[in-house]
């Protein structure tokens, strides 16, 4: 099970201009603003990146299925099927067929493992 960490909004508003510029990249002045803003309409944390159902008030993370990712066999499986594709020529009827073998496999590939690329909550 993975959890997203959260950020006290008013712990932001008391760190220094450098210490948020070099964090969130942009203009201190405008984040603090926007900070401000979140805080007085009852917000008092802000999220991970992609955390579906965060709660930013409470600061707290539903919870989330960790992805299982590609394994890297697979996706250079993946890659080495779409090079030698891309390689041939479409001048003959052999190649026509390879190209469309060579993507019939890349799409099984994707379709097996699609399922299990997807992030499920708990």
């Amino acid at each position: 099970m993975i959890n997203h960490l959260s950020t006290s909004i008013k712990g932001l508003l008391e760190k220094s201009d450098e210490i948020l510029e070099m964090f969130f990249e942009t203009d201190p002045t405008a984040l603090r603003k926007v900070l401000a803003d979140k805080l007085e309409n009852g917000e008092n944390f802000i999220g991970s990146a992609n955390c579906d159902g965060f709660d930013p008030v409470t600061g707290k993370c539903p919870g989330h299925e960790p992805k299982t990712l590609l394994p890297s066999k697979i996706a250079i499986i993946i890659t080495e099927l779409e090079k030698r594709k891309s390689d041939l020529r479409m001048y003959t009827m052999n190649s026509l067929g390879m190209k469309t073998a060579y993507q019939d496999a890349i799409n099984l590939i994707r379709e097996m493992y699609i399922g299990e690329m997807e992030v499920s909550h708990a």
